[in-house]
């Protein structure tokens, strides 16, 4: 008698919508990821269906919503409602990072698109790629940085007024203070230092000040993706595959549509469908 061995080739999710969260962060964390790299297959308990891709996409909807919730504490909104960055303050949840990073990681894996709005220095920073002044996720310091970059006057203490302290307010309404580099607070940005200050603020902003909740997102993504060849992808091209393109070309759409039921391209349901999704 011949004895067979059959590997199942999926990673089968089956979840408790009013639970999603707890159960995927608990299945995760028993889950190998040779077992991760497997091709995702959903169901919803107490739910009939077969995923076709369908349950799927939802899943990643309803998981995303509740992760990049700002009521998580994990995220923050310093730098405008369309920009998704680490909150540098939570320390509490690194469960959550990892669980965040896995997400992305079977995201990409099983082709699904993502509603998260990273900034381009996150696909950076997974691609190992260096950081500088582009990459700041804050508009307004990027362009008071520019500002103080071009600047040529001898007068830089008394026009911008600056030190080598980074200063905000946490979510609790408390002022903090770090130096970015020692005794920094008594150290005023000159004309000479200048650089070196953008430098020192642009290193702590996206890389220090998030450091262990950077190390858990990125643990988690690795976990999945940690045998793909993303070092072939630009950050552009790498926040496509997550994202996809922000802009839709209906045009090209509609001349490659396929019609059924009866309906053509002449059809008066068809031609408001056209009229109305444009």
């Amino acid at each position: 008698m011949t004895r067979s061995i059959v590997i199942d080739p999926f990673f089968k999710l089956e979840e408790e919508r009013s639970n999603m969260l707890e159960e995927t962060l608990a299945t995760i964390k028993k889950t190998s990821s040779s077992d991760l790299r497997r091709s995702l297959q959903v169901s919803f308990k107490g739910e009939k269906g077969v995923d076709a891709g369908g349950v799927t996409k939802e899943f990643f909807q309803l998981l995303s919503e509740e992760l990049f919730d700002l009521n998580s504490g994990m995220w923050t909104d310093r730098f405008g409602n369309d920009i998704t960055w680490f909150n540098s303050d939570c320390m509490w949840d690194d469960e959550g990072y990892e669980l965040t990073g896995v997400l992305v990681g079977l995201a990409l894996y099983n082709s699904v698109l993502l509603d998260v709005h990273f900034p381009m220095a996150v696909y950076r920073k997974l691609l190992g790629y260096p950081l500088g002044l582009e990459d700041m996720v804050d508009p307004e310091l990027k362009r008071g940085f520019r500002q103080l970059l071009d600047y040529d006057g001898d007068d830089i203490e008394d026009i911008f007024c600056l030190s080598f302290v980074v200063t905000w307010t946490d979510g609790l309404g408390k002022e903090r203070k770090v130096d970015l580099k020692p005794g920094g607070s008594n150290i005023p940005v000159t004309s000479d230092n200048k650089e070196e200050y953008v430098r020192l603020y642009v290193t702590w902003l996206l890389v220090d000040s998030i450091y262990p909740q950077w190390e858990s997102f990125e643990r988690g993504v690795m976990r999945v993706m940690e045998d793909a060849s993303l070092n072939l992808f630009r950050p552009e091209e790498f926040e496509l595959l997550v994202v996809g393109s922000p802009e839709l070309d209906f045009d090209a759409l509609e001349a490659h549509a396929q019609y059924e039921g009866g309906y053509d391209k002449d059809s008066e349901t068809v031609k408001n469908f056209w009229k109305f999704i444009k």
